[in-house]
């Protein structure tokens, strides 16, 4: 099993809202506006033609099941860090490829 180093910021995938959570099905651009957006499965950002993705406020994100976030190059991932937690369970992670970019917006 590969390990990842966390790198407190990101995520991206497709969601179903069940009682104010989101759970990741497939990779997307489309994170819930409130709550938090639960990843429990591998997504690779940058594969689509959008390239950037800025989360409201108001999302927390928590990495776990044994996923990996992946963040390719070209691609931007903006949170505030101040106000949004990003938690990746033992096991999880998110990995940062060269030319990705994780940012405090």
């Amino acid at each position: 099993m590969k390990k990842y180093i966390l790198i407190t910021m990101g995520l991206l995938f497709l969601f179903g809202i069940r009682t104010g959570t989101a759970y990741a099905q497939a990779c997307t651009l489309t994170p819930p506006t409130t709550g938090t957006w639960v990843i429990d499965e591998d997504c690779v950002c940058g594969d689509t033609l959008i390239k950037s993705l800025t989360l409201m406020d108001d999302v927390d994100v928590r990495v776990e099941n044994n996923a990996v976030l992946t963040i390719k190059d070209g691609f931007d991932f903006s949170m505030n860090l101040n106000d949004q937690k990003l938690v990746v369970k033992e096991g999880s992670g998110v990995l940062v490829k060269q030319g990705g970019t994780l940012k405090q917006k």
